[in-house]
């Protein structure tokens, strides 16, 4: 069964390594493997914030290639934990406030673009990642859809978008708001996840995503 367990990013033990990136309080904190600060100007990644209070965390980073964050919103927190690879393009687009982004161990990104466009929330993905090419991974609608009579809200996201370790996501993938993916699972070309699974080892694949076969596993 699928448990969600996210890390309470507020304690984070890099904090006092962090640098301040502006006069809005944003901070930054990018180490190499023996724990010293890296020059994100040298890395050649793209930072930008119009929001104030940001966070940024990436630990002991493999490649960055073509890697940038946009914070719009403010009070948030992105923590990219160690051995992380961005081979072709990485974006993270943070456009509300008080959001989260986690990244586990050992994650390798081809071409991913992930969106946080709602207050408040969350996306997790675990260790041992592989993601491929065109994937994007969005936690709102971006637009409210709603009643006409009763007025209520008809698309709110739920709290987070969980994807468990050991995941591989291949190519042309849209993972979107409530998504939930557990360990060891495939989500094949194409695919759209658009609900919460709960079983591991699951081939997942179609518009929107099913289960297409049990009991399996990958491996590089």
């Amino acid at each position: 069964m699928l448990t969600y367990q996210f890390p309470d990013l507020n304690i984070c033990p890099y904090t006092k390594l962090a640098k301040r990136f502006d006069d809005k309080d944003n901070y930054i904190c990018i180490l190499n493997s023996d724990n010293l600060p890296l020059d994100f100007n040298s890395l050649g990644i793209n930072l930008k914030f119009t929001g104030s209070r940001n966070r940024v965390f990436i630990i002991h980073p493999v490649q960055l290639n073509n890697f940038s964050i946009l914070c719009h919103g403010s009070n948030s927190i992105i923590f990219i934990d160690s051995n992380f690879t961005s081979r072709q393009a990485t974006k993270i687009v943070v456009e509300k406030d008080n959001q989260q982004l986690y990244i586990g161990k050992r994650c390798h990104f081809f071409s991913v673009f992930i969106q946080l466009e709602a207050d408040s929330r969350k996306i997790f993905i675990g260790d041992d990642c592989m993601f491929a090419s065109d994937v994007n991974i969005k936690n709102s609608d971006s637009h409210v859809i709603y009643d006409i009579h009763t007025k209520e809200i008809l698309n709110e996201p739920q709290e987070m978008i969980y994807i468990g370790n050991h995941c591989w996501i291949a190519r042309s993938v849209r993972i979107l708001k409530n998504a939930s993916i557990p360990n060891d699972c495939i989500v094949g070309m194409g695919a759209y996840v658009t609900k919460k699974f709960y079983k591991p080892n699951c081939v997942l694949a179609g518009i929107p995503a099913s289960i297409v076969k049990e009991g399996v596993n990958w491996r590089k």
